[in-house]
């Protein structure tokens, strides 16, 4: 969102009249009437009338020489039918066809549905290839014999995955544990759950995730406008160089979070603000009671005084809210925290303030998006966790064939053929390859990589060049992975001098017989 926010500002000094503009970003239903609308409109100028604007997703798919930019068929929803028919005009000229539809929030969700029909499928189909190998069946031979169904089946294949913000931690959670209640900072928690439940620890893309048994912290349904307790179901911490924001409130509420934090706010009604784009007028909802079991005057929710200040409220059914007085840009590194609480996706933190769990990229902005609304997208986040896990259980399989040929994963050298997300392109974005690297590099193992499309990239926190693809380094690595079969890789040369390949990409299926020295994911 840091991109479209920041094109949106600029956007908006210099928007004038008889301007068309478009989003073409991948992002939650409701950007361009929430987010990108009002910012254009904040400069004196009407939609429909003195400008037009609407959403029109991007849709390529790198590498394919089939459809490209003209021959895929473009979707285009816009703020008014003016601006959808501009829009579609402009779009016309360049691009065979153009399919108009009835908004802005109708085009985003569309894009959505379509990353998130493949990132559910992946899931599935990667949940399947891990039941096969529990019981000794090729995953691969299965999917080969499924798609011969002329109707009703669509091919996905298994891979090692698929392609927030936060707190400062300083900043509180109300935790209670077996009716015992605390507050405690988010940098204290951690260290605490971390000690607890070592086995419980997760690493991916850079967080680092606990997930706690028997923790719930202090929140706020939305819904119901109830103050409660529920679930932790994640506690995140990791490294963040960025934008903070550094917020005080008319009554002496301080708070300090990443840029694009989402807050929740009181704005006419309950919804979400990122904390960037908070304004003087905006209103912060915080609780005004506490739930049985943790009285008002027991929990120290600001650090200072027992009793949260109760000037300057406005009272609301269930909740209350007090106006935003200053907002300061803070930039630095630091460890940045955050929660994602059961059922109600908020939780409490200092002074009472009330802030909703981080957002997450595509697919899950679907998820995020519903879930203010009191809606949980269950089929999302599941296929989201299982794609998640996939790097884990690709560095798993490499230590057991490792550990078959009497070798430990600690010490050994491993190759990663292809590091980008998809075969053929030098896209790296949200690659799994880069948590498989760092797993691997986490337990010991000596990690180098070879990819065509990729001469050089930041790995383990350094710079790394593309390894030749030799007969020496292929000789003098333990175990080779395929990641991503590109093209323009020699499979052959690895087939004949590698000790001993993992191919998650099945690159290898359709030889005769594949030698006993390549295992599949």
């Amino acid at each position: 969102m840091s991109f479209i926010l920041s094109a949106t500002e600029e956007i908006a000094r210099r928007v004038r009249r008889g301007q068309l503009i478009i989003l073409e970003s991948t992002t939650y239903p409701g950007t361009t009437d929430e987010v990108v609308l009002p910012a254009l409109e904040s400069q004196g100028l009407s939609v429909g009338r003195d400008f037009c604007l609407a959403f029109s997703p991007e849709r390529i798919d790198p590498g394919n020489a089939t459809y490209t930019t003209r021959t895929i068929p473009k979707v285009i929803g816009g703020i008014t039918p003016q601006c959808t028919k501009l829009a579609a005009t402009l779009y016309g000229s360049a691009i065979h066809r153009t399919v108009p539809v009835s908004s802005a929030k109708v085009a985003e969700m569309v894009k959505l549905l379509e990353n998130t029909f493949r990132a559910v499928n992946i899931g599935l189909v990667n949940e399947v290839a891990l039941i096969c190998d529990r019981l000794g069946i090729d995953v691969w031979e299965v999917i080969a014999a499924a798609r011969t169904k002329p109707f009703g089946f669509m091919p996905f294949y298994p891979g090692p995955g698929i392609g927030g913000h936060c707190l400062d931690g300083r900043e509180i959670l109300v935790v209670r544990r077996k009716q015992s209640v605390e507050v405690v900072s988010f940098e204290e928690a951690f260290e605490r759950l971390a000690a607890e439940h070592p086995q419980r620890i997760r690493r991916h893309q850079g967080m680092t995730f606990i997930r706690p048994r028997g923790v719930e912290v202090l929140s706020f349904d939305l819904k119901r406008r109830q103050v409660r307790f529920r679930p932790l179901r994640y506690l995140v911490a990791r490294p963040y160089d960025g934008p903070m924001v550094h917020m005080r409130t008319r009554d002496g509420r301080e708070l300090r979070v990443t840029n694009l934090h989402p807050m929740v706010v009181q704005n006419g009604h309950l919804g979400v603000k990122f904390a960037q784009q908070l304004q003087a007028t905006d209103e912060l909802v915080v609780i005004d009671s506490m739930p049985q079991g943790a009285s008002q005057a027991s929990v120290d929710l600001n650090g200072h005084v027992k009793r949260m200040p109760n000037r300057s409220f406005r009272r609301y059914d269930g909740y209350a809210a007090v106006r935003l007085g200053q907002r300061h840009m803070l930039n630095g590194s630091r460890t940045v925290y955050s929660a994602e609480v059961d059922k109600t996706h908020t939780f409490v933190t200092s002074y009472g303030i009330v802030v909703h769990n981080c957002i997450p990229s595509d697919p899950m902005y679907l998820a995020w998006k519903v879930r203010v609304h009191g809606f949980e997208a269950r089929f999302i986040e599941l296929a989201t966790q299982i794609n998640g896990a996939m790097p884990e259980y690709v560095v798993e399989k490499v230590a057991k064939v490792l550990n078959d040929r009497h070798k430990s994963l600690n010490g050994s050298r491993i190759l990663l053929l292809g590091l980008a997300y998809k075969k053929d392109v030098g896209d790296l974005r949200d690659s799994p390859a880069f948590d498989v690297a760092r797993l691997l590099e986490e337990r010991g193992a000596r990690v180098d990589y070879h990819d065509p499309h990729v001469p050089w990239t930041e790995l383990g926190g350094a710079r790394r060049t593309s390894t030749p693809l030799t007969t020496s380094t292929l000789r003098r690595a333990d175990c080779a992975v395929i990641l991503t079969n590109h093209s323009a890789v020699d499979y052959g040369l690895i087939l004949r001098h590698a000790p001993v390949i993992v191919d998650t990409r099945n690159q290898y299926g359709n030889l005769p017989r594949a030698s006993s020295r390549v295992v599949k994911l």
